[in-house]
Protein backbone atom coordinates (compact mmCIF):
# COMPACT_ATOMS: atom_id res chain seq x y z
CA UNK A 1 0.00 0.00 0.00
CA UNK A 2 1.31 3.50 -0.76
CA UNK A 3 0.97 6.53 1.50
CA UNK A 4 -1.67 6.24 4.23
CA UNK A 5 -3.17 9.72 3.94
CA UNK A 6 -6.62 8.59 5.19
CA UNK A 7 -5.08 6.87 8.26
CA UNK A 8 -6.44 3.50 7.09
CA UNK A 9 -3.80 1.56 9.04
CA UNK A 10 -5.10 2.94 12.33
CA UNK A 11 -8.70 2.21 11.37
CA UNK A 12 -7.82 -1.37 10.38
CA UNK A 13 -5.87 -1.82 13.61
CA UNK A 14 -8.85 -0.66 15.70
CA UNK A 15 -11.15 -3.03 13.80
CA UNK A 16 -8.78 -6.00 14.17
CA UNK A 17 -8.37 -5.41 17.91
CA UNK A 18 -12.02 -6.43 18.39
CA UNK A 19 -11.11 -9.89 17.05
CA UNK A 20 -7.78 -10.47 18.79
CA UNK A 21 -6.51 -10.94 22.32
CA UNK A 22 -5.61 -7.87 24.40
CA UNK A 23 -1.86 -8.52 24.04
CA UNK A 24 -1.94 -8.37 20.22
CA UNK A 25 0.82 -6.18 18.80
CA UNK A 26 0.57 -4.20 15.57
CA UNK A 27 3.58 -2.91 13.71
CA UNK A 28 4.04 -1.10 10.43
CA UNK A 29 7.08 -1.88 8.34
CA UNK A 30 8.27 -0.85 4.91
CA UNK A 31 7.50 -3.34 2.16
CA UNK A 32 8.32 -3.40 -1.54
CA UNK A 33 5.29 -1.27 -2.42
CA UNK A 34 4.78 0.84 0.71
CA UNK A 35 3.88 0.08 4.29
CA UNK A 36 2.94 -3.38 5.51
CA UNK A 37 1.04 -4.19 8.71
CA UNK A 38 2.43 -7.01 10.85
CA UNK A 39 0.25 -8.48 13.61
CA UNK A 40 1.73 -10.56 16.43
CA UNK A 41 -0.83 -12.35 18.60
CA UNK A 42 -1.67 -15.58 20.34
CA UNK A 43 -4.13 -18.00 18.78
CA UNK A 44 -6.52 -20.26 20.70
CA UNK A 45 -5.69 -23.97 20.47
CA UNK A 46 -7.78 -26.98 21.40
CA UNK A 47 -10.06 -29.75 20.21
CA UNK A 48 -13.02 -28.83 18.02
CA UNK A 49 -15.39 -29.03 21.00
CA UNK A 50 -13.21 -26.83 23.21
CA UNK A 51 -12.77 -24.25 20.45
CA UNK A 52 -16.52 -24.03 19.78
CA UNK A 53 -17.10 -23.22 23.45
CA UNK A 54 -14.21 -20.70 23.58
CA UNK A 55 -15.11 -18.95 20.32
CA UNK A 56 -18.71 -18.42 21.46
CA UNK A 57 -17.42 -15.68 23.81
CA UNK A 58 -14.13 -14.76 22.08
CA UNK A 59 -14.40 -13.78 18.40
CA UNK A 60 -11.02 -14.96 17.11
CA UNK A 61 -10.51 -15.16 13.33
CA UNK A 62 -8.29 -18.26 13.39
CA UNK A 63 -7.66 -21.14 15.74
CA UNK A 64 -5.33 -24.11 16.03
CA UNK A 65 -7.41 -27.26 16.06
CA UNK A 66 -5.93 -30.38 17.63
CA UNK A 67 -7.06 -33.63 16.09
CA UNK A 68 -5.11 -36.71 17.18
CA UNK A 69 -1.52 -35.44 17.12
CA UNK A 70 -2.04 -32.97 14.24
CA UNK A 71 -2.39 -29.25 14.90
CA UNK A 72 -3.95 -27.37 11.98
CA UNK A 73 -4.75 -23.71 11.32
CA UNK A 74 -8.49 -23.26 10.88
CA UNK A 75 -10.46 -20.23 9.81
CA UNK A 76 -13.34 -19.46 12.14
CA UNK A 77 -16.64 -17.80 11.26
CA UNK A 78 -15.13 -14.54 12.52
CA UNK A 79 -12.41 -14.41 9.81
CA UNK A 80 -14.88 -13.63 7.03
CA UNK A 81 -16.51 -10.92 9.14
CA UNK A 82 -13.12 -9.36 9.96
CA UNK A 83 -12.08 -9.48 6.31
CA UNK A 84 -15.31 -7.77 5.19
CA UNK A 85 -14.88 -5.02 7.79
CA UNK A 86 -11.30 -4.19 6.86
CA UNK A 87 -11.94 -4.42 3.11
CA UNK A 88 -14.71 -1.84 3.64
CA UNK A 89 -12.03 0.51 4.99
CA UNK A 90 -9.72 -0.07 2.02
CA UNK A 91 -9.71 -2.88 -0.57
CA UNK A 92 -5.92 -3.11 -0.28
CA UNK A 93 -6.33 -4.72 3.16
CA UNK A 94 -7.42 -8.28 3.78
CA UNK A 95 -7.35 -11.06 6.33
CA UNK A 96 -6.59 -14.50 4.95
CA UNK A 97 -5.33 -17.95 5.76
CA UNK A 98 -2.63 -18.38 4.83
CA UNK A 99 -1.05 -15.06 5.49
CA UNK A 100 1.97 -14.19 3.36
CA UNK A 101 4.04 -15.31 6.32
CA UNK A 102 2.94 -17.15 9.45
CA UNK A 103 5.47 -18.07 12.11
CA UNK A 104 4.66 -20.61 14.81
CA UNK A 105 7.06 -20.76 17.74
CA UNK A 106 6.96 -24.00 19.73
CA UNK A 107 8.72 -24.09 23.08
CA UNK A 108 9.70 -27.37 24.74
CA UNK A 109 8.48 -27.65 28.31
CA UNK A 110 8.42 -31.39 28.93
CA UNK A 111 10.88 -33.74 30.56
CA UNK A 112 10.61 -36.12 27.59
CA UNK A 113 11.34 -34.44 24.28
CA UNK A 114 8.44 -34.60 21.82
CA UNK A 115 9.08 -34.78 18.09
CA UNK A 116 7.79 -31.90 15.97
CA UNK A 117 6.98 -32.66 12.34
CA UNK A 118 5.94 -30.16 9.66
CA UNK A 119 5.51 -30.24 5.88
CA UNK A 120 6.49 -27.49 3.43
CA UNK A 121 7.99 -25.00 5.88
CA UNK A 122 11.02 -22.79 6.26
CA UNK A 123 13.38 -23.27 9.19
CA UNK A 124 16.09 -20.61 9.60
CA UNK A 125 15.11 -19.29 6.13
CA UNK A 126 15.82 -22.65 4.49
CA UNK A 127 13.00 -24.54 2.76
CA UNK A 128 12.16 -27.93 4.25
CA UNK A 129 9.72 -30.19 2.46
CA UNK A 130 9.51 -32.49 5.50
CA UNK A 131 10.87 -31.13 8.78
CA UNK A 132 11.34 -33.26 11.88
CA UNK A 133 13.09 -32.44 15.14
CA UNK A 134 13.09 -33.46 18.80
CA UNK A 135 12.30 -30.52 21.04
CA UNK A 136 14.35 -30.76 24.23
CA UNK A 137 13.27 -28.97 27.40
CA UNK A 138 13.67 -25.17 27.11
CA UNK A 139 14.47 -25.44 23.39
CA UNK A 140 12.30 -23.71 20.86
CA UNK A 141 11.75 -23.85 17.15
CA UNK A 142 10.22 -21.28 14.81
CA UNK A 143 8.27 -22.85 11.97
CA UNK A 144 7.79 -20.39 9.13
CA UNK A 145 4.89 -20.92 6.72
CA UNK A 146 5.01 -18.82 3.57
CA UNK A 147 1.66 -18.39 1.92
CA UNK A 148 2.24 -15.72 -0.70
CA UNK A 149 0.55 -16.38 -4.03
CA UNK A 150 3.86 -16.93 -5.82
CA UNK A 151 4.89 -19.76 -3.49
CA UNK A 152 4.08 -23.43 -4.08
CA UNK A 153 4.03 -23.73 -0.28
CA UNK A 154 0.83 -21.64 -0.21
CA UNK A 155 -1.13 -24.65 -1.50
CA UNK A 156 -0.51 -26.61 1.72
CA UNK A 157 -2.44 -25.43 4.80
CA UNK A 158 -0.24 -24.63 7.80
CA UNK A 159 -0.16 -27.65 10.10
CA UNK A 160 2.26 -29.60 12.22
CA UNK A 161 2.36 -32.76 14.32
CA UNK A 162 3.67 -33.33 17.79
CA UNK A 163 4.57 -36.88 18.80
CA UNK A 164 5.12 -37.69 22.45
Amino acid sequence: MGEDEADDFSRVEQTAKRYLNNEAEFKRTEGDFGEVMVVKCTIPMGTREALVAYLADNPRPIALEIRNSTVKFQATEHLKRLNNEIEAINLMFGADIAADKTIVRIVGDMAEAPAVLAIAVFIDNKPELVFSSKLERRDSIAIDYRGSEDSVYSEIPPQFKIRF
